[in-house]
């Protein structure tokens, strides 16, 4: 094997909460979306797949598995900028003949990309590993949604099963093993990375501590609403089927048809707790709600200086039709919410470079073989 020169760069951490959870999802609607058929250019052969072409320490990566994050860093670029592509991107282009900058095309950028996004994720698989964590049940039923959808959309495009459609995604070395060892990182990665972000409890001293260190910040934070108290609600929302006006009008008809019945039965507030908790889209109790956290007639209301416990009302938010009950507000206030959700990020960030700076990725650039996709492959017909 070819010696391992081109080490992966010091890049900026591009990770956001569940960001290669977030590339998983448009994998699949990248694969739900593209077009029909088309014959393959000349691929390339197995072997050349499942050649090691990044490692650290004795972990390795082969083509075929490095084909998968990059085809992923592509469509979610695709897909994030929908009309908004860089005027350089065409992407009915091969990548390595547009220019990114001087120096890269828009396949070395990606490249690039890829590499973060495989620095991040194989760190945070190696660190929960190493600590003995494994992903919750919520990770693991969506990673199954994922695994489920791939036989019907292979079934829809007139694939013979899912190593078939794999293949003429990710080249011949591609198969429903590798994609699901792919998939299980990527899920564990993100799933780490929440358990990270939110385990740590904050007292009200080390709140105080960080709004000190920053108080020229969180001072300019008080001259806008910043001394606000965060309020506490029962919500029971009902979303709306789809995005139409005939959807809206059912969603707000069982909205009110909910408050009507709660009120002719009792009116009281544990009843109204459980029915929220039954019939509410989202989690019934809302604790320490600041203005961003919600919006529309929902916001209003809430933050009304009016406001007092135990009012009620049928409301409209983005999210949909509302049924709210208010409490007691919080003793926080919004500048406090943000300090707290500051320091959690910082505390975060810190730790996570911790565990990225344990592990040195490295990758052969020569032996790299990239397997463009049927579905941007020309077709002569």
């Amino acid at each position: 094997m070819k010696t391992f020169s081109d080490k992966l760069k010091t890049l900026p951490h591009k990770r956001v909460i569940a960001a290669t959870l977030a590339t998983v999802v448009v994998l699949g609607a990248a694969l739900a979306l593209w077009p029909g058929r088309h014959e393959a250019g000349e691929g390339a052969t197995a072997g050349a797949m499942d050649q090691a072409v990044v490692v650290c320490g004795d972990w390795s990566m082969d083509n075929t598995t490095l084909n998968y994050y990059y085809w992923s860093e592509y469509f979610y670029l695709v897909g994030s900028a929908g009309e908004n592509l860089p005027e350089s991107l065409d992407p009915t282009q091969p990548l390595d003949e547009q220019q990114y900058d001087e120096d890269r095309t828009w396949q070395d950028y990606l490249l690039d990309q890829t590499m973060i996004t495989i620095r991040d994720t194989m760190s945070m698989v190696f660190a929960a590993e190493e600590a003995g964590f494994t992903m919750g049940d919520t990770y693991a039923a969506s990673m199954e949604t994922v695994v489920d959808g791939l036989a019907a959309d292979a079934e829809s495009r007139g694939y013979d099963g899912v190593t078939a459609y794999l293949q003429a995604s990710y080249g011949p070395g591609a198969t429903e093993e590798s994609f699901r060892a792919y998939l299980t990182d990527t899920y564990l990665a993100a799933a780490y990375t929440d358990e990270l972000y939110n385990r740590p409890q904050f007292t009200e001293e080390e709140i105080a501590a960080y709004c000190t260190l920053h108080q020229a910040d969180y001072a300019r934070l008080n001259e806008n609403g910043g001394e606000t108290r965060l309020q506490n609600a029962y919500v029971l929302l009902c979303k709306p089927a789809g995005n139409t006006e005939e959807a809206w009008d059912e969603a707000e008809t069982a909205a009110r048809t909910l408050y009507a019945t709660w009120q002719a039965e009792s009116g009281a507030e544990a009843d109204f707790a459980t029915l929220a908790d039954s019939h509410s889209a989202t989690p019934g109790l809302r604790q320490d709600v600041s203005p961003s956290d919600c919006s529309g007639e929902l916001a209003d209301w809430l933050f009304d200086p009016e406001r007092s416990p135990g009012d009620t009302a049928v409301l409209r938010s983005d999210e949909g039709w509302n049924v709210v009950y208010a409490l007691e507000p919080s003793e926080r206030t919004v500048w406090q919410k943000q300090a707290q959700q500051d320091l959690r990020k910082e505390t975060y960030e810190t730790e996570a470079r911790t565990i990225r700076e344990q592990y040195e990725f490295l990758i052969d650039r020569d032996a790299v073989t990239l397997v463009t996709p049927q579905a941007l492959t020309p077709s002569d017909g």
